[in-house]
């Protein structure tokens, strides 16, 4: 009864869920700890990452000198499974923690204090072939890491290799594009739409309109 006689009454937000997003990566700077070994296409991902998305070996940027696979190669590296949550109406530019991890049979005994070169994240209900709609990038933070590798018994030393071996980059993914805004209609009507669509400008004058009725279960907002 509350809402009757406003938008509520006729339609609801529809990008109302968060948003899980994946991917992988590299955290690099690496005491020794990191490890070279990686499935083949873990390994093209991020040899495409190198050579493409960061210029590496290219002359163009004075980078000739830098072997992708090498870098791979090397136990100051370690491959990492990426996740986060892009919450409902985020824009672009908006930042969120980011979950990183060693990849589950990787050699890599530690990725604290590490740096995660820029990764795409992509939506996890898609393969990583999907859209790019976020970047990940900075410091692994392991929060406790300290305190485990303090334990002088056995199960100590096994839960400190696994606390090390996961860690959260801070405010370290940022959004590269809008989420929708969308409200989308109980039943379908486009007289109810338009009527939407007129109450919202109104409401909110711009030069760009700031409600659009698509359809007539759909209006979208900027």
């Amino acid at each position: 009864p509350a809402l009757e006689g406003t938008i509520g009454q006729y339609a609801a937000l529809a990008d109302s869920t968060p948003l899980i997003v994946d991917g992988i990566g590299i955290v690099a700077e690496l005491p020794h700890t990191g490890s070279g070994d990686m499935p083949p296409s873990v390994r093209a991902l991020l040899l495409d990452q190198l050579n493409v998305s960061m210029g590496a070996g290219l002359a163009s940027n004075n980078t000739q000198n830098i072997d992708a696979e090498a870098i791979l190669a090397s136990d100051q590296v370690a491959a990492v499974e990426l996740r986060g949550i892009i919450p409902p109406l985020a824009r672009r530019g908006d930042s969120f923690d980011v979950v990183v991890s060693a990849l589950p049979n990787s050699q890599a005994t530690s990725i604290a204090n590490g740096l995660l070169w820029t990764a795409d994240l992509k939506p996890a209900v898609t393969d990583l072939q999907g859209n790019t709609v976020a970047v990940a990038r900075g410091a692994v933070f392991i929060p406790g890491a300290i305190n485990r590798l303090a334990g002088k018994t056995p199960k100590d030393a096994v839960a400190a290799r696994k606390v090390l071996r996961s860690g959260i980059v801070l405010g370290g993914g940022h959004v590269t594009e809008d989420r929708p805004v969308r409200l989308q209609l109980y039943s379908p009507s486009g007289r109810i739409a338009q009527a939407i669509e007129r109450l919202i400008n109104g409401r909110f004058p711009a030069v760009v309109p700031v409600a659009s009725a698509d359809s007539d279960s759909i209006v979208t907002l900027t």
